[in-house]
């Protein structure tokens, strides 16, 4: 909220965009998480970023943001899109090491849904499992399901899964093409 209000407050009182830019960036550093200072291992002796054995999560999807907001991160991603759940999908895998596994649980859309299309396109010759979980909180109505891939690993076959009362069952595996 802190990072928008910012944002909002700077294209009001600012014209120039060097100084917007610098806000822009001053209130991204506030809250952020310099996994670098927090996990010196995923460094190699030189400095060179190794990457993570891991990297899993419920991140946060159909998130409204404010337009510079949507233009920061634009530009940060070039991805076309600033779906906050495409956004960790991004940042997951770019975090992580060779071979390392990558998983999030997600809107169930993500199969099948026109706007998760690119980042399907992206990631699915590494993706192994997926997991139907359909409504797994009381208060959330919206589907969700699990995802799983290893980074740099491409396979033609993923296992499908789902789960009922409170199991996960394979139901079978899949061929991509």
């Amino acid at each position: 909220q802190e990072f928008s209000t910012g944002l909002w407050q700077a294209s009001l009182f600012d014209d120039d965009a060097n100084q917007k830019h610098e806000m822009e960036m001053f209130y991204l550093q506030q809250n952020a998480f310099e996994w670098r200072f927090e996990f010196p291992e995923i460094l190699a002796d030189d400095g060179e970023f190794l990457g993570f054995d891991a990297v899993i999560g419920n991140p946060p999807y159909g998130v409204k943001l404010s337009k510079p907001v949507q233009e920061a991160l634009n530009r940060i991603h070039n991805f076309g899109t600033t779906e906050t759940a495409v956004l960790f999908i991004l940042r997951g895998y770019s975090i992580l090491k060779s071979k390392g596994l990558h998983s999030y649980i997600l809107p169930k859309s993500f199969t099948f849904a026109s706007n998760y299309s690119k980042i399907r396109d992206l990631i699915k010759k590494e993706v192994s499992i997926i997991v139907d979980c359909g409504i797994v909180w009381s208060d959330v109505k919206l589907e969700v399901c699990i995802f799983q891939l290893t980074k740099e690993l491409l396979l033609d076959q993923y296992d499908s899964y789902k789960l009922f009362d409170g199991e996960i069952r394979h139901l079978t595996t899949i061929d991509k093409s």
